[in-house]
């Protein structure tokens, strides 16, 4: 299905698409720039590999940056007056294409390696690979033709059905990455309110980190089967590889936020149960705040006499860690507490 437009409307929409999607490529380059800055001072014992991957990622998104900047500085400015010259391909446009595919590539590899953690299974996190690998070679064979034929409407004529099937399936490795995690998350459900309530939260991060590069595709993929290069296709294609970025430092991100929220919440829950063992020894409702002492009752010469000799009781608590994106630390392990400061109350 093409649209009835002349050579105008063409020329807007390649690079009024390319110039959209580039000034959002590099507003995304600022925003991960700042994402890897603080990842690496939080986060400075990960493993070499995972730091090495969000250093490659943001390199690729400069180089985009400034290859597409170059690429539309020759259109837009050198040949400017010359619409015939806009309808032939330089590399430094294509170069978005690959740049694009090396960062979904990346990320997709990272989250299948994260599955095959979860899982613990070889065939699981082979067969999610699988969808990874296939995507990033239709993506390259894409790139490849691209930068030979470099022509906006012999690329449209010649492999759309490849363009099609290579976004088609980079919407499947995106689904089947969120989907496995997110059942693979689910089956560690352990029926305690904390630990559901952190699962909770990273199920909620997977479905919203993978749907949004999976409903980009979808849109993209639509547009160019039915329009070629379409404005559309171009002010979310070039960027597309971004949020790939975006999706692995949010996903590596969320653990001190989720470390947090299971901070805050451990807390309160300690607090609460001292405050109970308090007030049920005292014969207080469970819901009254408890003091810092109780006065025992002893009978002495006869007579009742009240002291302030506090009681102390000292809560531990035993919790289970999991690891799925350390290389160096063990699956699971115990860690047993020593009893805070504030679990110990004078009765």
């Amino acid at each position: 299905m093409q649209r009835n437009v002349g050579l105008h409307g063409v020329a807007a929409d390649i690079f009024g698409g390319t110039f959209v999607g580039n000034l959002i490529t590099t507003l995304c380059f600022g925003a991960v720039s700042v994402q890897t800055i603080v990842y690496f001072a939080t986060f400075p014992n990960d493993p070499l590999s995972t730091r090495i991957t969000v250093l490659f990622l943001c390199a690729i998104q400069l180089f985009q940056v400034a290859c597409v900047s170059e690429g539309l500085w020759h259109y837009l400015i050198v040949s400017y007056g010359n619409p015939f010259a806009l309808l032939k391909g330089t590399w430094q446009i294509a170069t978005y294409q690959l740049c694009s595919v090396l960062q979904s590539g990346t990320v997709q590899a990272f989250f299948a390696y994260r599955v095959y953690r979860l899982s613990h299974s070889l065939t699981f996190g082979v067969t999610v690979g699988l969808f990874a690998l296939v995507q990033f070679v239709f993506g390259m064979i894409v790139s490849v033709k691209g930068n030979i034929i470099l022509s906006f409407i012999e690329i449209v004529a010649e492999i759309r059905w490849l363009v099609t099937l290579w976004l088609g399936i980079q919407t499947a490795a995106d689904l089947v990455i969120a989907l496995s995690m997110v059942y693979l998350l689910h089956q560690r459900r352990t029926g305690f309110k904390t630990t559901d309530s952190m699962l909770n939260l990273m199920i909620v991060w997977t479905i919203n980190t993978g749907l949004i590069t999976a409903i980009l595709s979808v849109i993209v993929l639509v547009y160019f089967a039915l329009y070629g290069f379409h404005f559309v296709v171009l002010a979310l294609g070039v960027p597309m590889g971004s949020f790939y970025s975006f999706t692995m430092l949010a996903n590596l991100h969320s653990r001190s936020h989720i470390a947090q929220r299971i901070n805050h919440s451990q807390g309160t829950e300690d607090q609460a149960q001292a405050w109970q063992m308090n007030n049920m020894s005292r014969g207080r409702p469970t819901t009254e705040a408890p003091s810092t002492t109780t006065n025992t009752f002893v009978r002495s010469f006869g007579r009742v006499q009240a002291t302030n000799t506090p009681i102390i009781i000292g809560i531990a608590r035993e919790r289970e860690e999991r690891f799925d994106d350390f290389e160096m630390a063990p699956d699971s392990r115990r860690v047993k507490q020593a009893a805070q400061p504030w679990a110990q109350h004078a009765l």
